[in-house]
């Protein structure tokens, strides 16, 4: 193995092991998420009036099936192409509910592509989802155009519904977790075992130079 030949596997080492790090941090924050998810919701949802939910939250599970409400028809989107990739939708009450424009639930989907779909989705009379607040809060952007449209509203206190959002199962949870500790363990002996073999090579680089420098 040439010289250039190991100084190149030398910055794909050194990649491959950036990417085991970064892959390390987005398991395990994926862990923590779905693990306070897990703990907060049982696999059952619970069925709850949007009236209950407003007064006293989800109390012990956090899975709930939403009932007597209606959607509003001002919705926020997120975007990547011609996809609409997330909308937020505010939550009222059934009745009077065209009238209202405070709200304190908001529903986050990622299964409404487009506008017809969103308002097929807000024809349902019940929405079954997570509350998710425990893991997510409302991002700068998305504070800013609800203040916008809702001058009312207090942000800090609005419930964030996920009907997109799904627990997962034992089995995919501990292997999750298994794959959170492999990483680490990966990044670190992917640089050793290539410094072993590294310094092999070197010295077989170096033994013919030598040999060559006394003939």
């Amino acid at each position: 193995m040439s010289l250039k030949t190991i100084q190149k596997i030398d910055a794909v080492v050194l990649i491959l092991v950036l990417l085991l790090l970064a892959a390390t941090g987005l398991c395990g924050l994926a862990l923590w998420q779905e693990q306070t998810l897990a703990s907060l919701a049982s696999p059952t949802p619970q069925k709850i009036t949007l009236q209950q939910l407003i007064a006293s939250g989800p109390g012990d599970n956090i899975h709930v099936t939403v009932t007597q409400l209606r959607l509003g028809l001002d919705w926020i989107y997120e975007e990547k192409g011609d996809q609409w990739t997330r909308v937020w939708i505010p939550l009222y009450p059934d009745q009077n509910a065209e009238l209202q424009r405070e709200f304190h639930v908001i529903v986050r989907t990622s299964d409404a592509p487009d506008e017809a779909s969103v308002e097929r989705f807000c024809q349902q009379t019940e929405l079954t989802g997570l509350v998710v607040n425990s893991i997510h809060q409302l991002r700068s952007p998305e504070i800013i155009v609800l203040e916008q449209a809702y001058p009312k509203i207090d942000p800090s206190q609005i419930l964030v519904l996920d009907t997109s959002r799904k627990l997962l199962s034992p089995t995919t949870l501990a292997l999750l977790w298994q794959l959170t500790i492999a990483l680490p363990f990966a990044a670190l002996a992917t640089p050793l075992v290539w410094l072993i073999i590294r310094r092999w090579q070197m010295q077989n680089v170096a033994a013919p130079s030598a040999t060559a420098a006394r003939d």
